[in-house]
């Protein structure tokens, strides 16, 4: 079978799932509906740094970080205050 065809093929079958209402793909995880959002949003107003929620909570600290970010806690940067500015 040729590429051509083979993408064609493709194609129609993509837009005819997409008529019927089907979507493809890999569902989105809602991380704000995450069981230790919480916790999260706690211990970083409490200044805890990613690494020690991750550790606290047993799960990865880029876990950790984008349950965060979409909670919209604060960053590690946002909280220390940088040297350049302190003059």
């Amino acid at each position: 079978m040729s590429s051509a065809a083979n993408k064609g093929g493709r194609l129609s079958g993509l837009e005819r799932a997409k008529a019927q209402g089907r979507v493809g793909g890999r569902p989105k995880v809602k991380r704000d509906k995450d069981k230790d959002a919480k916790a999260i949003r706690r211990l970083r107003a409490e200044g805890q740094s990613y690494a020690e929620i991750a550790e606290e909570l047993g799960r990865s600290k880029a876990d950790i970080y984008r349950v965060a970010s979409i909670l919209g806690c604060q960053s590690d940067r946002a909280r220390t205050e940088s040297p350049m500015n302190l003059a």
